[in-house]
């Protein structure tokens, strides 16, 4: 790749400069973020995931907590079970009942 060195000298985007001392990857490194089932973006970046089966275009990096195994999938889809079943039925899951969710 042309112009691949240890340091980006610039971004292809017009206005886009990157520090000669900084990587491309510490530049592009996209946010962590807590899976949330609430919010439409999260669940819209999962959607897409399903899609392409691959994280490549989402903005945001989720967090795994230890206790979830290391299986972000997983989570995923127990968050959504939850979130689901608590607006279909108009439940509330009683507090420190989660279920590892």
């Amino acid at each position: 790749m042309a112009g691949a060195g240890k340091y980006a000298e610039q971004d292809r985007r017009p206005g886009i400069c990157v520090n000669k001392h900084m990587s491309r990857l510490e530049y592009f490194n996209r946010p962590l973020v807590a899976f949330d089932a609430h919010d439409k973006n999260h669940r819209r970046f999962y959607a897409n995931f399903l899609e392409t089966r691959s994280w490549g275009r989402c903005p945001v990096r989720f967090i795994v907590p230890e206790d979830c195994g290391g299986d972000l999938v997983s989570m995923i889809k127990n968050s959504l079970i939850q979130y689901y079943v608590e607006r279909e039925f108009n439940v509330k899951a009683k507090i420190g009942r989660d279920y590892g969710i």
